[in-house]
């Protein structure tokens, strides 16, 4: 068994190239009605009627693979017969199976006006292809499809810079519905398409709105936050820079304040003990000076002592003499000497 290789790529509606590992093929048409040419030169139209099990094919043209057998001399093999779609070389184009089946494709009216003029089909068959064909106009299959949904993602959750690209992601229902650049709209900024590449880029910070709009169709909404990084930054540097220099300005005139403080109590320390030195200082003067009283007292005491009379008595008496129970008068001993005499019991001093 050897390796196959096959692939198709739909380049337009209704219309699709066939690679495989010998040839390339291109097939015009879709369910119901198709036409393809190969690079071999091998041409294959088909007409049926989907989901009935009922068509017709018809193949012209050799492949290389064919060419090279028959020249080789071998005969091939008997075919069942087949409608002469062969046209003489003398048919202009327009008259030709192959141009005539690609006109049913793809403007129908033309073709079904040059199969029935021109081509030697049966009747019938003219019949069920004019039918297939009118069916198919009427129910809408050959049309393109209809835009029914556009979607857009992005990451929204995140704040971007301006000037930075944000990638879009569009889907449509059908997936492979395309939109052109012009379907997409925002509220600011500006969107570029590359292909299937959609970006959006802000100059100026803001919040953006974001969406798609084709024949009536609207997307969903996208909000995109965008900001001056660079600017946001130095206004935060100039901010920090503004509160250092407000720390700094306030840890000073706490400093400040707190020698000040220092400085009061200090001084207020220093004239409690100023005052409470001179407190005492004025006290001890007072007690210097009351023991001078007291010892100028005493002394004068010594020189004039106090003696007592009584206010009948002749006599002075010392204290505590027993003639002074009745009266006791208080006296210096010059005011009573020379006037009383001495009392001869307490012998008070003369």
């Amino acid at each position: 068994m050897g390796l196959r290789f096959r692939k198709s790529i739909k380049i337009a509606p209704g219309v699709k190239i066939n690679l495989n590992k010998k040839s390339t093929s291109v097939t015009f048409g879709g369910k119901g009605v198709h036409y393809t040419s190969s690079s071999t030169g091998k041409k294959t139209a088909s007409v049926g009627i989907p989901g009935t099990g009922i068509s017709y094919t018809q193949t012209t043209g050799q492949s290389s693979k064919q060419k090279k057998t028959n020249k080789g001399g071998s005969q091939p093999m008997p075919t069942a017969p087949q409608a002469n779609f062969q046209d003489p070389d003398h048919k202009k184009w327009y008259q030709k199976t192959g141009w005539i089946i690609a006109l049913l494709i793809l403007f129908f009216p033309v073709g079904l006006f040059l199969m029935w003029k021109y081509t030697n089909w049966k009747k019938p068959i003219k019949g069920i292809i004019t039918a297939l064909i009118l069916i198919i106009a009427l129910s809408g299959i050959v049309s393109p499809d209809k835009l029914e949904q556009i979607t857009l993602k992005a990451d929204t959750e995140q704040t971007y810079d301006i000037n930075q690209k944000i990638s879009i992601e569009a889907t449509t229902t059908p997936s492979d519905y395309e939109l052109s650049s012009s379907d997409f709209k925002c509220s600011g900024g500006k969107i570029t398409t590359n292909n299937q590449n959609i970006s959006f880029i802000a100059t100026k910070d803001g919040s953006y709105k974001i969406w798609a709009e084709h024949d009536g169709i609207k997307s969903n909404k996208l909000t995109v936050k965008v900001e001056d990084k660079a600017a946001i930054a130095k206004q935060r540097a100039k901010e920090e820079q503004k509160r250092l220099a407000e720390e700094k300005a306030q840890k000073e005139a706490e400093e400040k304040a707190a020698q000040e403080k220092a400085a009061q109590e200090a001084a207020k320390a220093q004239a409690k003990a100023e005052a409470e030195a001179q407190a005492a200082a004025q006290a001890q003067a007072q007690a210097e000076a009351q023991q001078q009283a007291q010892a100028a007292t005493q002394a004068q005491q010594n020189n004039d002592p106090t003696v007592y009379i009584t206010n009948t008595g002749g006599k002075y008496h010392r204290a505590g003499c027993r003639f002074l129970k009745q009266s006791q008068i208080e006296k210096h001993l010059s005011e009573v000497k020379g006037v009383y005499g001495p009392c001869g019991v307490c012998n008070p001093p003369q």
